[in-house]
């Protein structure tokens, strides 16, 4: 099961703060980016999968 076309175009609106994300495909899916970085890969089932290291990645693990 693929990721909407929706679902695509909604995603960019979860993230306030980073500033304007761009969408693009790749790796048979769509990828959440700023700047050209990858933050984010919406999953088909509807969850967000977040990139992160360091500290972020540890508090977001703390929090689940």
């Amino acid at each position: 099961m693929s990721v909407s076309d929706a679902d695509i175009a909604f995603s960019p609106e979860l993230f306030d703060d980073p500033g304007p994300l761009t969408t693009r495909k790749m790796m048979g899916g769509p990828c959440l980016c700023r700047d050209g970085t990858i933050l984010a890969l919406p999953h088909s089932d509807g969850s967000l999968w977040l990139k992160g290291a360091g500290g972020f990645a540890t508090r977001a693990s703390a929090e689940g």
